[in-house]
């Protein structure tokens, strides 16, 4: 058993499911499989975490500010389109929209990193970093993606 964070549990998940393993070895292949199958269960809890929290977070007021957000994307569309200067009723809504949606991220931000930051235990088992480089080039993942599989690379 490997402990890890979540969100490295998630991203490696999200990387092993995007994974062509054609190229593997039958080894290798089973490995990657095998932990996508430790990994699944983690990366879901977290997205039901993820979407229940949204949810419960929105107060009697978000709907309200979702409707002002689109009147300030469509003035803003106006504005760059037809030269449309921006009113004081104008002006009054895009900081009353960008004041309420900077709350709610800052309430939003600290559940959410500390869903992301929490340590969870699962059975790894450790991949060729070679088998896993060859896969991740076969489907066109960058080497931004092949960091998020450092957790399932075996030991050099």
């Amino acid at each position: 058993m490997k402990k890890i964070k979540t969100i490295e549990a998630v991203a490696a998940y999200r990387t092993l499911k995007a994974l062509k393993t054609s190229s593997m070895s039958d080894d290798a292949a089973l490995r990657v499989w095998k932990n996508m199958k430790a990994l699944r269960h983690v990366a879901d809890t977290y997205d039901k975490d993820v979407e229940e929290a949204q949810e419960s977070l929105k107060d009697d007021k978000f709907e309200e500010m979702q409707r002002k957000l689109q009147e300030c994307q469509q003035l803003e569309q106006k504005h760059a389109d037809d030269d449309y200067e921006y009113t004081k009723d104008d002006s009054a809504k895009f900081a009353e929209v960008n004041e309420y949606f900077f709350n709610q991220k800052q309430k939003t931000e600290k559940y959410f990193s500390d869903l992301a930051n929490a340590e969870v235990e699962v059975a790894i088992e450790a991949v060729d970093e070679k088998e896993l480089f060859k896969a991740a080039k076969d489907c066109g993942l960058k080497f931004a993606d092949m960091e998020s599989l450092e957790a399932v690379m075996a030991e050099a």
